[in-house]
């Protein structure tokens, strides 16, 4: 497994924070750093309000693609979870990659069906509607991995607000998550 993230976090100044943080959350889940890349780029701001430039965002995919030797490529979908503009962009970065055909013939791509509020935090309580979902590939987490993934979503302790805590204890996410393919 390889991680690729586009962005330092520096939205607040904090982005060495933020790198820290996000290999220690990769550490909690079993990740070796090595398999860890933060991209340090100007052209991809951490900011919800900014849309990256497509091209640049699949160039960067692509060569970490090559590079790491990936056969399988999960993102966001269009509406990125959340609504912020960068994650929409990574996922229009991997569709145009797609649609170009430049995607390698191996390479599976999936993306992460983003779900409306209400249900974002059911936790698995959505386990009914995540199944009758048109996603083809279900994840459901067991106790110990909904542990392990809250310890790692609590190593990004300079982005825990209110509504991030709120997001570890309740969000479906945190159980559930549904992938679907991305039709070439």
């Amino acid at each position: 497994v390889f991680l690729l993230c586009l962005s330092t976090g520096n939205v607040s100044k904090k982005g060495s924070i933020r790198v820290k943080e996000l290999f220690a959350s990769a550490a909690v889940l079993g990740m070796p750093a090595e398999h860890v890349t933060v991209v340090d780029d100007p052209n991809f701001p951490d900011d919800i309000n900014i849309t990256w430039d497509t091209t640049l965002v699949s160039q960067k995919i692509l060569e970490h693609i090559i590079d790491k030797s990936v056969n399988v490529v999960i993102t966001f979908d269009d509406y990125g979870v959340s609504g912020h503009k960068n994650h929409r962009s990574l996922y229009r970065g991997v569709n145009d990659l797609v649609k170009r055909g430049q995607m390698p013939d191996n390479v599976l791509v999936y993306t992460l069906e983003s779900i409306s509020l209400l249900r974002k935090y059911t936790s698995f309580l959505d386990i009914v509607p995540s199944i009758l979902s048109s996603a083809s590939t279900l994840f459901l987490s067991g106790y110990p991995a909904i542990l392990k993934a809250q310890r790692a979503m609590c190593t990004h302790w300079s982005q825990l607000v209110w509504f991030r805590w709120l997001y570890i204890a309740f969000s479906r996410y945190m159980v559930i998550n549904t992938l679907k393919p991305l039709e070439r």
